[in-house]
């Protein structure tokens, strides 16, 4: 029985617990007292359900974590081997059945930390990005101190905790 249907039948006999002359329809108390019963096994399947899929899905949090670590790792360990090779070979192909290694001249810029702010603005506007975020904390002392700011406001909501 779905949830909509239970709480269709429990207002069925809702209706029906209690005659004109005030006397109670013993049927319909037992069918209400069924009816809640299954309302309340429905209700906790569900939760049950939530439940479980929380905790895989903060198993498969961590597994994700383990293997980003993993991942960190192995790419650590490969960037060392390459440097390492790298300096070993100084620059000369290197070539087997297997593995074959070659170079080519690349060129990229370097940027000296805070150096941009002093260009002329032209270069500024043209080779500058900013990328701005919001301190939702910071945000929220202020509306809560009363300050008024376009855009911003309080939501206020509720939050579920199923243990």
């Amino acid at each position: 029985m779905k949830f909509y249907e239970i709480d269709a039948e429990i207002q069925k006999w809702t209706d029906l617990l209690v005659d004109e002359d005030g006397v109670i329809n013993e049927e319909a108390e037992e069918a209400l007292q069924s009816l809640e019963a299954a309302d309340e096994a429905k209700t906790e399947g569900v939760l049950l359900a939530i439940k479980g899929m929380t905790a895989e899905a903060e198993a498969i949090r961590n597994e994700e974590k383990q293997l980003a670590d993993r991942r960190h790792q192995l790419e650590k360990k490969a960037d060392g081997l390459k440097a390492f090779i790298q300096t070993r070979l100084a620059g000369e192909k290197f070539k087997t059945p297997r593995v074959a290694v070659s170079y080519r001249k690349t060129t990229s810029v370097e940027v000296e930390d805070g150096v941009w702010m002093f260009w002329p603005v032209n270069v500024q506007d043209e080779c500058t990005k900013v990328n701005v975020t919001v301190d939702k904390p910071a945000l929220k002392k202020l509306l809560t101190a009363g300050n008024e700011i376009q855009g911003a406001r309080l939501v206020e909501g509720q939050s579920m905790t199923i243990k």
